[in-house]
């Protein structure tokens, strides 16, 4: 892609885990941590990060820790 060409919605889909879904999120998650990578940065591009937080704490944080327990470290932001 030539500097400065207007990246489209098709383009960000393929390059990066982008889903308001908590299954979806788990899924990304589990694909780099099956790789090998052990630390993550979860992102919300909204404007209400203390909700996303929290509701990424209480929705998206138990799964994880359900699914990858003992392989990577899943800590909140309390």
């Amino acid at each position: 892609m030539p500097d400065g060409e207007v990246v489209g919605p098709d383009t960000v889909k393929k390059t990066c885990c982008i889903s308001q879904n908590v299954d979806e999120h788990v899924k990304f998650v589990q694909q780099y941590a099956d790789l090998g990578f052990d630390t993550f940065f979860i992102h919300s591009a909204g404007p209400d990060q203390k909700a996303f937080l929290e509701g990424y704490g209480c929705d998206s944080l138990p799964k994880l820790r359900s699914q990858i327990h003992g392989r990577v470290a899943v800590a909140s932001a309390d």
